[in-house]
């Protein structure tokens, strides 16, 4: 009977043995089988229609050790985030799950396309060489508020080699959190038909591209970017919000050439954009404008002359110009009322 025991604990203890190795096996298969590229997930919305999450962006083991000796130059990738296409079928990508692509070396441009509805805090936290974004939208989602509708909640709040604070506003008032965008981040251009109250604020991105149909520039937008140098208005635009560029030392072109739909100017959007007209950018404001509120372009110390005689301007509104010291021209229509403060004495 003991010898019978003893060989019915010794084949269990093979056969544990045996399955020991093979799970380590397949393990092993699995490590040496992961590649490059995103991991999704598939859900299914309330209508049963199929969709996916982008959940996280993997290295090949071969890739991560590249990437670990700093050895990875050949691995820096574009890519775009809009479809997964799976068994010859492509499925919307609408979730960018928070934290997916954190401390991702190898991502030089991301284009997140239309498909994609909402971008979880952090998405891109951690991805110091990341050079340039392609968005439809700002911020979590198109509709977010508060700090979920700025760049930096893409970011979140962890600090990173590589990486630099950035207080953003998100309320008017002043509430603010310090984001963490990497410092190779110069260029972002938004594809979609909104621009988000406070998006860019504070950060030192140089370069911003608006090709969508954006109808209004959210408030406090651009305020605060002191490497922005040029902007090109779109089309679409309606209505530039209060605060837009304001303080945003470095901004010395506005292009309205194509906003011929533009009608209204809050107060101090441009105001202490110090560089603003600088030399030979005389700033050309569109037959469309009809309206400016106090203080829009207050303390622009390089404008030396504006006209607005071609415009639907019936009113230069309190302190419009104030502070703009080399300002000695302003051309306007008789009969256009002028506010307290609205032109320098120099004029």
């Amino acid at each position: 009977m003991k010898r019978l025991i003893s060989a019915v604990l010794i084949l269990t203890l093979a056969f544990a043995c045996l399955a020991l190795t093979a799970c380590n096996n397949k393990n092993k298969e699995e490590a040496s089988e992961l590649t490059t590229g995103f991991v999704y997930e598939v859900k299914k919305d309330a209508d049963g229609k199929k969709y996916a999450v982008a959940t996280k962006y993997t290295l090949s083991t071969e890739d991560s050790e590249k990437v670990s000796k700093g050895d990875y130059s050949d691995l820096m990738v574009d890519v775009v985030i809009n479809e997964y296409e799976v068994d010859g079928e492509k499925i919307p990508v609408k979730e960018i799950s928070a934290g997916a692509f954190t401390n991702q070396l190898v991502l030089r441009k991301v284009t997140i396309g239309e498909n994609v509805e909402k971008v979880g805090l952090g998405a891109f936290a951690g991805c110091a060489n990341l050079k340039e974004l392609v968005l439809n939208f700002v911020g979590e989602t198109k509709d977010a508020v508060n700090e979920k509708r700025t760049l930096g909640y893409l970011f979140g709040t962890s600090s990173f080699t590589g990486g630099q604070s950035a207080p953003m506003v998100f309320a008017n008032g002043g509430a603010s959190t310090a984001y963490y965008l990497p410092t190779t981040l110069k260029k972002v251009t938004v594809t979609g038909d909104t621009l988000s109250d406070y998006a860019f604020n504070n950060t030192s991105i140089e370069a911003v591209e608006l090709t969508g149909a954006i109808e209004y520039i959210g408030e406090g937008a651009f305020m605060g970017m002191t490497k922005l140098t040029q902007i090109k208005m779109p089309s679409t635009v309606k209505e530039i919000g209060k605060y837009a560029f304001q303080n945003a030392t470095a901004l010395y072109k506005v292009d309205f050439s194509a906003a011929t739909a533009l009608t209204t100017i809050y107060q101090e959007a441009f105001a202490g954009c110090s560089m603003l007209g600088y030399g030979s950018n005389t700033v050309a404001l569109p037959q469309s404008l009809s309206k400016l509120y106090d203080g829009a372009f207050k303390n622009c110390t390089s404008l030396t002359s504006i006209d607005l005689t071609g415009t639907q301007i019936t009113r230069i509104p309190t302190a419009c110009f104030y502070g703009c010291d080399k300002l000695t021209e302003v051309k306007y229509n008789a009969g256009v009322e002028v506010g307290n403060d609205a032109i320098p004495d120099n004029n």
